[in-house]
């Protein structure tokens, strides 16, 4: 079975509220159902059971296709989605064969026994079904990176940058002193901690942060 299928009809695929439409009309105008199929552009075949499922008193009737072999529900499948990024937003990201463990341990199939992790052909239509989803080649950051990557660490770095910028301008003064003073609002004598600049001291940032490092260091 190709793991992806070509679909060669429009079948199941129109909604459900089209043949709504078309059974309030019948019901209303007494309307032939061939006519309504041609009108609606739909099966006349499946408007005719969908009709008489209305008429049995199933007022949940509905059209289309179901996944009958489907392994997870879309909220089951959501929770894993979200599980995922988030592991990665907190830099533990799952490789491929921990996706497919954890799938396993969540939903427990007889067939996947043997490597105790769900089959390829799930855990790539599961990519095509969260095409945010992707493999990523990760970047290696120290615990200590990681961990000091916050708003308040940020707001300091700031801070003393501001202090460097902001180092008054050279004076006109006597020779033979060691050391020449200007007044400031406060005497700034703080440690000023340079790092080369890389991708992923701007990640998690505020939107539209933009990081950038000067060539000669």
């Amino acid at each position: 079975m190709p793991r992806q299928r070509v679909r060669k009809t429009n079948r199941g695929t129109i909604d459900t509220a089209v043949y709504r439409k078309a059974e309030n009309e019948h019901f209303k105008d007494s309307t032939k159902i061939r006519i309504l199929a041609k009108k609606y552009n739909v099966c006349h075949v499946t408007l005719y059971r969908f009709i008489q499922k209305l008429k049995a008193g199933n007022t949940n009737a509905k059209v289309g296709y179901r996944c009958v072999n489907r392994v997870f529900t879309s909220e089951e499948e959501t929770i894993l989605h979200d599980y995922i990024i988030q592991c990665s937003k907190v830099y533990f990201g799952l490789v491929s064969t921990e996706v497919r463990k954890l799938a396993y341990e969540k939903k427990y199939l007889e067939k996947w026994d043997e490597d105790h992790m769900v089959g390829k052909e799930w855990y790539s239509g599961f990519l095509k079904r969260h095409p945010n989803l992707s493999l990523r080649s990760p970047q290696a950051t120290s615990v200590s990176c990681a961990s000091s990557f916050n708003e308040h660490n940020v707001n300091k770095s700031f801070d003393n940058l501001s202090e460097v910028i902001d180092r008054p301008n050279k004076i006109v003064a006597q020779k033979g002193i060691k050391q020449v003073g200007a007044v400031t609002s406060a005497e700034r004598r703080r440690l000023v901690a340079v790092a080369r600049y890389q991708d992923h001291m701007i990640r998690e940032g505020p939107i539209g942060s933009v990081g950038a490092g000067n060539a000669s260091g």
